[in-house]
C-alpha cells in the first residue's frame, strides 16, 4: 500500500477499524442485537469494504465505491431504504440476521 502499488493512485483503502470499539462496546454493554431493516428485494447500496480513497483534507477521505442492487441490511428500526439525491447508504448484507 505504501508504495502505491495495491491500488494504484489510492492515498488509502476503505476498512473496518477496531480503534473505537471498546468505546461501542461500552456504549451498548445490554444491546446484544441491535434492529434492522432488511432492505429487499433490490436496491442500490455502495459496498465501501477496500474500496480505494483519496485525501481531501487532513485527516478526510473520499472513497469510490461500487455500487451494487440487491438486499441489504441497515441498523435500525423502519429505516428508509432509498436516498434522495442520488446518494445510496454504504451497507452490507448477513444472512445470520435475515428476519430477526
Amino acid at each position: 500500500m505504501r508504495d502505491g502499488t495495491l491500488i494504484q493512485g489510492a492515498d488509502v483503502i476503505s476498512d473496518y477499524s477496531p480503534d473505537f470499539m471498546e468505546d461501542l462496546e461500552s456504549d451498548a454493554s445490554d444491546i446484544t442485537k441491535p434492529p434492522l431493516t432488511i432492505c429487499s428485494p433490490k436496491f442500490p447500496y455502495a459496498g465501501c469494504m477496500t474500496a480505494p480513497c483519496k485525501f481531501t483534507h487532513p485527516g478526510d477521505a473520499e472513497c469510490s465505491c461500487p455500487i451494487f442492487w440487491g438486499t441489504f441490511q441497515l441498523v435500525a428500526d423502519h429505516a428508509q431504504c432509498t436516498l434522495e439525491d442520488g446518494l445510496v447508504y454504504s451497507a452490507s448484507y448477513d444472512p445470520a440476521r435475515d428476519g430477526q
